[in-house]
């Protein structure tokens, strides 16, 4: 699975992957860096990326139901 449909899916959200030559690849959502190949020096492994969208803009993955979880800014609602 690509990189950007694994996001769309989990997440409902569109990334910009951006790829410029010999494996560079920079990952963007909402304006917001989430990866970038050449601060990391590896290319990131789907769980890696899970996690920095995670860790960066609060949203949780959706459920096996296609739900969202909760966000880290408001533990009891549902997130954006």
């Amino acid at each position: 699975m690509s990189l950007k449909k694994l996001i769309a899916e989990k997440f409902g959200v569109k990334p910009r992957i951006s790829m410029a030559g010999l494996g560079m690849l920079d990952v963007f959502l909402d304006g917001k860096q989430i990866f970038s190949y050449r601060e990391a020096g590896h290319m990131p492994k789907d769980e890696e990326i899970v996690a920095l969208i995670r860790e960066k803009t609060g949203i949780s993955p959706r459920t096996s139901t296609g739900e969202r979880g909760s966000t880290a800014e408001n533990p009891g609602s549902p997130a954006r």
